[in-house]
């Protein structure tokens, strides 16, 4: 958990460097998502990480000589997600490592190994838990038993002083259930950030178009959630200005973009890219072999159709400094 000195130093650190990124037009890996992992424990209907064929995955030593050039680049969080980070049997070392370069940590998981790594998750910031609403269908679009998964990750969590965030795609079949979702985030004192299914260009059969809601459902069910922050729902991890840019899904809304600005995506192997929208559509770098100063700098951007994922649709917006969404951002520090 994030202490009040820390987080003014963060909080610092984050505008200063944002700052110089936006004017003076100088990239700074402020954000890294980082798959540490295809490996995961669960098979989710409507992931993509199952049809990953990856050769290797970074040890640790390499692990943390990417980690010490970000650390010497500004970076101020990472975010570790896989598969399931925690089945890394060196995933403490990592975790302690980032904290000890002064970066904040993240970290996405299905909720299943909670129990078993709590000493890991007592050092990181923010952990982020795949939620679908219901037993029913969180269990279906998972597998059966994850539902109980998230609720004593949840206990733990709370008993441990760890903040949460529950990240819901919303499907054909969860769309019903946003109220449910809220009143489950609230029944347990966390919050939750909403994102539409996405395509991803690099996933080979796109088993999630299955889940696509039909539009005029998911436009009501927005217009809900923007009813619901505008009446002070804490809950909603969504900024206003996010959920307007969501309600447009999926049709093509301009949008500022910070990848290879301010927020990269590395891969289990060591590759990076500006964002995970562009795995396979540009020419790979390697962070490893070419030391992450410079393969930062290669990374080429192509124009993006499209950005649906809530959390850098979130990111877009701070980097466009919409107030609204950088105080959103703020809060959940």
């Amino acid at each position: 958990m994030i202490d009040s000195k820390f987080k003014f130093f963060y909080l610092f650190k984050i505008a200063f460097n944002l700052l110089k990124a936006k004017f003076f037009n100088k990239s700074i890996p402020l954000f890294i998502g980082w798959g540490i992992t295809d490996k995961c424990n669960y098979h989710c209907r409507y992931c993509y990480i199952p049809d990953i064929k990856r050769e290797k995955e970074l040890s640790t030593s390499e692990v943390f000589t990417i980690i010490d050039g970000l650390a010497k680049l500004g970076t101020v969080r990472i975010n570790l997600t896989g598969g399931e980070p925690l089945l890394r049997k060196d995933i403490g070392g990592i975790v302690k490592y980032i904290r000890n370069k002064g970066i904040h940590v993240g970290m996405n998981s299905n909720g299943s190994l909670v129990p078993q790594k709590i000493n890991v998750l007592k050092n990181i910031d923010i952990l982020m838990l795949s939620f679908d609403g219901p037993k029913k269908i969180q269990d279906r679009q998972r597998q059966p038993g994850s539902y109980e998964d998230i609720v004593n990750a949840l206990k733990l969590a709370g008993k441990y002083n760890i903040k949460v965030i529950l990240y819901t795609v919303l499907t054909k079949d969860n769309i019903k259930y946003v109220n449910y979702i809220l009143d489950f985030a609230k029944q347990f004192k966390t919050y939750v950030m909403f994102s539409p299914v996405n395509q991803f260009p690099f996933q080979e059969k796109q088993r999630n178009n299955s889940f696509y809601v039909p539009i005029d459902v998911y436009k009501k069910t927005i217009k809900k959630l923007i009813h619901y922050k505008k009446q002070g729902n804490s809950c909603i991890v969504n900024s206003l200005t996010g959920l307007r840019h969501l309600y447009d899904w999926p049709h093509h809304r301009k949008i500022n973009c910070a990848a290879a600005k301010i927020y990269y995506r590395i891969q289990p192997d060591g590759d990076v890219y500006g964002c995970g929208n562009f795995v396979s559509k540009s020419s790979k770098v390697n962070c490893l072999r070419l030391g992450v100063e410079k393969a930062l700098r290669g990374i080429n951007i192509n124009p993006c159709e499209n950005c649906w994922c809530a959390n850098r649709v979130e990111m877009n917006f701070v980097w466009s400094l919409y107030p609204e969404a950088v105080f959103n951002a703020i809060k959940l520090l």
